[in-house]
């Protein structure tokens, strides 16, 4: 038996068998496409973070009194809620915050009234990181000085920090 290949049959197999790129290239164009992705969500998330910008939190069923909103990423808020004071700095120490409550104030869940008043009866901060930036918040509660409050005033201020959370 002769083979019959022709010459141009035997070019036609070389450049088919020829037009197919080396490994490297292909592993390369995976390497690239892989760090274009992982680039690309970080962008992403830095984006997300500037256009949504996370809320402070807020125990369910507050009453919003008022609203101010200077800044791009500030606001300043005041609220009741029908929460007693000492369950609404509760929920803030469940929600990372940390409270300073002025002396004898609170007995457990029971609020205890103050002899004199004053005007801030606990204020509490916290921080919540999202994307490259940081949230911070603050608390000051209010109470309105009843000898058995059901329900207590306070402002919230949040505030971006564009820079991210500073190291002490």
């Amino acid at each position: 038996m002769t083979d019959q290949t022709t010459p141009k049959a035997l070019e036609d197999s070389e450049e088919i068998g020829g037009c197919r790129p080396p490994l490297w290239i292909i592993l390369l164009a995976v390497v690239v496409v892989i760090f274009s992705a992982y680039l690309g969500l970080q962008i992403f998330s830095v984006l997300w973070g500037i256009i949504f910008i996370p809320d402070a939190p807020r125990p369910p069923d507050v009453v919003e009194l008022s609203h101010d909103g200077g800044d791009y990423g500030y606001d300043l808020w005041h609220y009741e809620s029908k929460l007693p004071p000492c369950e609404l700095i509760a929920f803030y120490e469940q929600a990372g915050s940390t409270c300073t409550i002025n002396a004898g104030a609170c007995d457990g869940m029971t609020y205890i009234h103050p002899i004199y008043e004053e005007p801030n009866f606990a204020v509490c901060t916290g921080i919540r990181e999202f994307s490259i930036f940081a949230l911070r918040w603050e608390a000051t509660l209010d109470v309105l000085y009843l000898e058995n409050p059901s329900f207590s005033r306070f402002t919230l201020e949040s505030e971006v920090l564009w820079g991210g959370v500073s190291s002490p």
